[in-house]
């Protein structure tokens, strides 16, 4: 099997939003726009290729900012779902799903901006549970509000959950820059982005949080937390 690595280079907001996105995006042009890809034929260790992914009918307004970060999920058919980040309307701000028959592409955008606000997230990680629901965890920024989009102490976690992986809530607080350590002591991280889960061996119980984290003294490392399971 190949193995597979994303690198730089939703349909409905609430329901009093929906109508004027629906309407502006009808007004709007789309167009094509291009992604890297890394793949490897053999497994992890290489050697890597690359791969020019496309998105066909991407809403130009969303200036599409490049691939960064973005969140894949493999369906049991054989699609792909990723989760791309747009410039809409500022910096930080939407978050489009596009989908592909294969990770090679092309994709093609199965909703307008998920996310109800505005400059407010990143990083986003997206999964299914055993259910078969959706969620997404996401770098929360500007949580509590104020001139610094990465306040500490603060919300660094946003999460929020679908059913059929296109209708989205909002995004909520899941967890602050506070790290809890076995020997009963904590720290605030100045930085806690880039949530990535690890799951048990069903694919589906996830185990333990990763993120990227700048420490007090201001390292910068991965950190990798235990769940509660229970």
């Amino acid at each position: 099997e190949e193995a597979v690595a994303t690198s730089t280079s939703s349909m409905i907001r609430p329901q009093l939003r929906s109508s004027l996105r629906q309407r502006r995006m009808s007004e709007s042009h789309n167009v094509t726009v291009t992604f890297k890809l890394h793949y490897s034929n053999t497994g992890p260790l290489g050697p890597w290729k690359t791969h020019m992914a496309e998105i066909h009918d991407f809403p130009q307004e969303y200036d599409f900012p490049g691939n960064w970060n973005p969140a894949p999920i493999l369906l049991p058919d054989g699609r792909v779902r990723i989760v791309v980040h747009t410039n809409y309307p500022e910096m930080w701000s939407g978050e489009v799903i596009v989908e592909a028959d294969s990770w090679q592409g092309p994709y093609k955008p199965i909703t307008l901006d998920i996310t109800s606000c505005t400059k407010c997230q990143e990083d986003p990680f997206m999964f299914m549970d055993a259910r078969g629901h959706w969620h997404i965890l996401y770098h929360k920024m500007f949580d509590p509000a104020g001139p610094n989009p990465i306040p500490s102490p603060g919300w660094t976690g946003g999460h929020s959950f679908s059913v059929d992986g296109i209708h989205w809530s909002p995004i909520y607080t899941a967890y602050n820059t506070t790290v809890f350590f076995e020997d009963g002591s904590t720290a605030e991280m100045l930085r806690r982005e880039r949530p990535k889960l690890i799951f048990a061996s069903d694919g589906v119980t996830p185990t333990h949080l990763s993120n990227g984290v700048v420490d007090p003294d201001g390292t910068t490392h991965t950190m990798v937390v235990p769940l509660k399971t229970k």
